[in-house]
């Protein structure tokens, strides 16, 4: 026992080091440590404290030796407490000390630290110890992040001396070898000023992953393939690290240079606002440490340099957003901007402090202004405008202005005369534009006539950044997302843009250079300022060279001659004229300009006029841009026209089609009133209406009183926009739900079990339709539930909308199933049930709901799933009749081929073959977790991840830390993703699943692992295409791979011919003793799914050629399923995994072997590298389609 510690290190020697010399070396040296151990002189301990305090029993042992002065007779005595001679017990020196360090570790056990002789070593060296069970250093300059013990923690050295741990932290150690340097962090390092010697604990070395090796005098630590640290043996047998320095933590800060570019990119924005977004994470792509810099920034002393700070001013706490807005004109300013424009007028929210700014030519322009604005953030929140701010200036106090806000219901609040104080918050907001705007003029050596380009970018930096007064980002509290600054470049930098290949010729350079203006809101891109044409161009194709200025020469010749804006490579969206002649829009600053659209890769059809071009776009990651309000300069051009070409003309790429509308969903209300009050208010009241007549002619409800002893039950509508495949609006939907959380069960309801069509049989059914040339359409029943009939008495309070004082007392008898109740789906099912019965069909006996019939070679096939129904036949007749025979019952919606169930698109092509994604669904979760700018990866979990119960949270502190990660929700979302379309995640969605109950952080990182591998594969589709109609099923196990009760997990995928019908991830119920246990309890899974479809398919006549095949990996489950002999090893198998063994000897299927590496099920079982899940989803039929990846 005293040598584990020494035979763990031999065991991790590899067979090279297996040498006698090393062992005996190693044993030596620990044989020497534990002889020096039970001795006492100064060289035994390798930690030897610098100032220990022997006062404490210094009276006690004075009188002792007072005593006791012949020194023979105090040789006698031994102490029984330390076993020293000299002393007693009584009087022993660490008597005390022992019980004191007892007490003071109660929070903490002691860590106990290996001794070694330290004759030669020079205080403050770094020490491997394979004794020590934590990294110790004596210094605290040696951490660069640190943190204090508030325990009385301590640690015991050999010679039973415990010293206090004062603090914990990391140290970064940079070691040099032939092949480099190599910094390395080590954590969780204790700082104990008593020790004389930094220490490395080789055992925690070791459970980091790293491999350590000692041969001839020499200490190597190896990680996978590199060495990266060394220590050489010494004479008293101890390894002394060499030729390594430690990083101190001011290495670590932001250089003077980097701070000042990221001071320009933020347009001069003071030190503390950047420090602050850094240290709390306010913006993502901005992780510096940007504490204030001692530098000067020449353009910032010009631009903002004052006599004295501006004054703080007391301010109204508002509650939300809207309800309070200040508003302020600032001008005229001394130059016309290229708009010609003099003055700019600003409007900011009290409560999140979003501004938005308008240019003017004259003070007469704040109404309409105004007019935009409250149109525009009325529309965007859903909010309304209550209380405006302003001074006493006639553009505010007027008496068109005061009947525009009285018919609007808007309090004024206007400042006192010569008290601008007043209004301080618009007041300070035009000073800080004004001060940006200079300060990046100066900066940028622009013209001052780009002051309104200037101001634009001013504002829109602004509301990124935190405000002083509350400590908050505008637009974080606008729109609900965390703003990114990852595009942010310096206001007048020199920019390379590409130019499109329509506006050059072949040996013409490719880029052409331009100025920085700013961020359009109309694109995608930046604005810049073209000083050779003359124009504003917006485009994200750019590159840019912050540290350089374009020179003031090829800027300052006539600006103003011609002012135009060119919209270049990725826009796309149509321009109102309108909107670009008297107001401000979210197009680009200048209004006053002709704008001309450049789009890139253009070909010229054959075929087709020079105005009908097709284009291919490309997308990259250089802009990331959300669609923020800020401002134009606004300018009223009679004299310049819109030069648009006709768009109608331009041919529209097919897939776009695809992605229309996804963008631009539109809130759903939540009650009634919003509804109503909302700017859609007449969509929803004509949902409302028909919703209404169809309960009236369904004859839902009567109005009755309500019968003493009974008690009425309460509704609410619910409010859904439906949208097609393609993402755009197919129509809104109003519905009355009843609140059948009230009902008690066996008063008003009984059974409520409603079955549906799962998703294996929906892609059994397709793939026989492409098969054999089926046909294959959907139908929907409008208002399904209320065509079932209720059994029980339930009655219902009135809905709003049709509550008048007739029959405000009255309340609804429900005749009809209505939503919400418990018993609604059951008693529709029952219903349609019966229907499809009268009506010949026949149900099957293996899935509820799939009803067929067949006669004369004629198929019919109905598929139910609630009120969604896929209609499935061999010719268009017998397609008809199904389509007759349904609208006889219900009121139906003819929705013809399938192309959207289920949240599944599916897309059927001319030879025959079908397409199913889930592309809507899979943008809908990566934009809910935020990870739309995320970067791709191959794999969805690391091969040599290993998820377990021990990194779930423990304590209260980490359980808070993540409790409100949406872990839950994401792996709900994703198991749909895996059921569906996607079996190439089924078993990381299964294995994140058991973590469910109390995930931790290493699980949620996992998790967001997956979207990264969804983001790269986010155009993969399945395919079902027309070969064979074999059936193959691929079965495989991997063995004890849950590390928390070493259960294994079931894997198998059923193909029909190249398509994959039915797929499996779990863990299995019981735990294998072998692979071979764990592989043939996966085949017995199988093979029962092998029954049920093989019985699917003889119910509706569809005859097999040949009988199913299970092929494994694992020769000795492939023998032993075939019965094959049983010994002692299996004999403990359950009976009922034998019922494979029952098949095969009836002759229902066989089972064969393939290699593992043609083993399509490898991927349900465990994690694969990025190019053996491509060869896996090859082979399955799973790959990209032709869209794009849209950003």
């Amino acid at each position: 026992e005293e040598y584990e510690t020494t035979i763990s290190m031999v065991c991790t020697f590899k067979d090279n080091d297996y040498t006698t010399d090393n062992i005996e070396s190693l044993l030596c040296g620990e044989f020497r440590r534990k002889m020096m151990k039970r001795e006492d002189h100064s060289d035994s301990a390798l930690i030897a404290r610098k100032n220990y305090n022997n006062n404490q029993n210094c009276d006690a042992r004075r009188e002792f030796y007072n005593q006791n002065q012949n020194y023979g007779a105090r040789r006698e005595f031994k102490c029984y407490n330390c076993s020293r001679i000299g002393h007693t017990a009584k009087y022993c020196k660490y008597k005390e000390r022992k019980s004191t360090d007892q007490q003071e570790s109660t929070e903490q056990k002691s860590m106990a630290v290996t001794c070694l002789s330290t004759g030669n070593a020079n205080d403050g060296e770094w020490l491997f110890d394979s004794g020590a069970s934590s990294h110790f250093t004596p210094y605290r300059t040696d951490f660069i992040s640190y943190k204090l013990m508030e325990d009385n923690n301590t640690v015991t050295v050999a010679s039973n001396v415990s010293c206090r741990i004062v603090g914990i932290g990391t140290v970064t150690i940079i070691y040099e070898t032939e092949h480099g340097k190599y910094r390395i962090n080590f954590h969780d390092v204790f700082h104990v000023p008593d020790f004389r010697f930094r220490l490395l604990s080789m055992a925690r070395i070791e459970k980091k992953g790293y491999r350590i090796s000692l041969a001839n005098g020499r200490c190597k630590v190896f990680d996978k393939k590199d060495l990266v640290l060394s220590a050489n043996r010494n004479e008293d047998n101890m390894y002394i690290l060499q030729n390594y320095q430690i990083m101190k933590q001011t290495a670590y800060a932001l250089t003077t240079s980097d701070k000042i570019d990221w001071h320009r990119r933020f347009g001069h924005v003071n030190f503390e606002s950047l420090q602050l977004m850094s240290s709390k994470c306010l913006v993502n792509g901005f992780d510096k440490d940007m504490k204030e810099n001692k530098n000067i920034c020449d353009a910032c002393i010009k631009g903002k340099n004052i006599r004295k700070p501006f004054p703080k001013f007391s301010k109204q706490e508002t509650k939300d957003i809207l309800d309070l807005i200040h508003s302020d004109v600032c001008g005229p300013l001394p130059v016309e901007s290229n708009g010609k424009c003099r003055y700019f007028i600003t409007f900011i929210d009290d409560f999140s402090r979003k501004a938005v700014v308008y240019f003017m030519r004259s003070k007469s322009e704040v109404l309409e202004h105004f007019k935009n604005f409250k149109s525009m953030v009325e529309k965007q929140t859903g909010k309304f405008i209550k209380c405006l701010r302003s001074d006493n200036g006639r553009e505010y106090v007027n008496q068109a202005f005061d009947e525009f806000l009285r018919e609007h219901g808007i309090v004024r609040q206007l400042s006192s005369p010569y008290s601008p104080q007043q209004n301080g918050i618009a007041e300070r907001l035009n000073r800080t534009l004004l001060d940006l705007t200079r300060t990046m003029l100066i900066d940028s050596h622009l013209p001052k006539s780009f002051w309104a380009e200037a101001v634009n970018t001013a504002c829109y930096i602004r509301n990124k950044c935190p405000t002083t007064s509350k400590n908050i980002i505008p637009e974080q509290i606008w729109t609900g997302r965390k703003p990114s600054v990852r595009h942010l470049r310096p206001f007048g930098c020199k920019a390379f843009v590409h130019v499109p290949e329509p506006r050059r010729k072949k040996l013409d350079d490719r880029s052409q250079i331009c100025i920085m203006l700013g961020y359009s809101s109309a694109t995608k891109g930046y604005r810049l300022w073209d000083p050779i044409n003359k124009r504003v161009i917006v485009s994200r194709d750019v590159i840019f060279d912050e540290k350089a200025l374009v020179p003031e020469s090829s800027i300052q010749n006539n600006v103003e001659d011609y002012f135009e804006i060119v919209y270049s490579e990725t826009t796309r969206e149509s321009m109102d004229i309108n909107n670009h002649t008297n107001e401000a829009s979210t197009g680009g600053v200048d209004s006053r300009i002709e704008v001309e659209e450049i789009e890139q890769n253009r070909r010229l059809n054959s075929t087709e006029s020079n105005e009908q071009l097709q284009t291919n776009y490309e997308v990259h990651d250089e802009v990331q841009l959300h669609d923020d309000v800020h401002l134009q300069d606004v300018a009223q051009p009679s004299q310049f026209s819109m030069v648009l070409r006709n768009r109608e003309t331009i041919k529209r790429p097919e897939y776009l089609n695809d992605y229309c509308g996804l963008s631009q969903e539109k809130k759903e209300p939540k009650t009634f009133k919003q509804a109503m009050d909302g700017p859609d208010h007449k969509l929803w009241k004509e949902a409302v209406e028909e919703e209404l007549t169809s309960l009236k002619n369904m004859n839902v409800w009567e109005l009755t009183d309500l019968p003493p002893g009974k008690s009425a039950i309460g509704c609410k509508w619910v409010f859904k926009i439906k949208y097609l495949a393609d993402g755009s609006v197919e129509r809104y939907k109003a519905r009355l739900v009843a609140q059948g959380f009230t009902q008690e069960y066996g008063v008003d309801y009984n059974e409520t079990y409603s079955p549906v069509v799962s998703l294996p049989t929906i892609r059994l059914f397709l793939k026989l339709a492409v098969e054999n040339n089926w046909l294959v359409h959907q139908m929907d029943v409008k208002t399904a539930y209320l065509n079932g009939e209720l059994k029980e008495e339930i009655y219902m309070r009135l809905p709003e909308g049709i509550i008048t004082e007739e029959s405000e007392k009255k309340v609804c008898r429900l005749l009809k199933s209505l939503y919400g109740l418990k018993q609604s789906g059951r008693a529709w099912y029952e219903t349609l049930e019966r229907k499809l019965l009268e009506g010949g069909m026949k149900k099957s006996k293996s899935e509820s709901c799939i009803y067929f019939e067949k006669s004369d070679g004629v198929i019919k096939i109905i598929l139910v799933y609630v009120d969604d129904l896929i209609l499935i036949s061999s010719n268009l007749e017998a397609m008809s009749d199904m389509k007759i025979m349904l609208g006889r019952n219900f009121e139906m919606k003819d929705l013809g081929n399938l192309n959207y169930i289920l949240g599944i698109e599916v897309k059927r092509q001319e030879d025959g073959s079908l397409f199913m994604n889930q592309w809507k669904y899979l943008q809908e979760i990566i934009t809910a977790f935020h990870m739309i700018d995320c970067k791709s990866i191959s794999s969805p979990m690391d091969p040599s991840q290993e998820l377990s119960k021990s990194q779930c949270p423990i304590t209260v502190q980490e359980k808070n830390e993540i409790a409100n990660v949406p872990y839950r929700r994401l792996v709900g979302k994703l198991m749909y993703l895996a059921q569906a379309t996607r079996p190439d995640i089924a078993f990381f969605v299964s294995k994140l699943g058991q973590f469910s109950s109390n995930p931790g952080k290493q699980h949620w990182a996992a998790a967001k692992r997956v979207l990264r591998y969804l983001k790269g594969t986010e155009n993969y589709q399945l395919k079902i295409t027309k070969d064979n109609d074999q059936i193959i099923a691929h079965s495989d196990s991997d063995w004890a791979g849950s590390k928390d009760d070493r259960k294994s997990t079931t894997g198998f995928i059923i193909k029909i011919g190249r398509t994959p019908v039915i797929w499996k991830s779990n863990k299995q119920a019981c735990i294998a003793l072998s692979t071979m246990e764990a592989e043939f309890i996966a085949i017995s899974s199988c093979c029962m799914e092998l029954v049920w479809l093989e019985y699917v398919l003889s119910e509706i006549g569809y005859a097999i050629k040949k009988e199913p095949t299970i092929l494994s990996d694992n020769q000795a489950a492939v023998h032993f399923a075939k019965g094959n002999g049983v010994s002692s090893h299996s004999r403990h198998i359950d009976i009922r995994y034998f019922y494979v063994r029952e098949m095969w000897e009836k002759g229902k299927l066989c089972i064969a072997y393939l290699p593992t590496k043609e083993n399509d099920a490898d991927i349900l079982t465990k994690p694969l590298s990025g190019k053996r899940i491509e060869s896996i989803l090859d082979r399955i039929g799973i790959s990209a389609n032709s869209k794009p990846n849209p950003e």
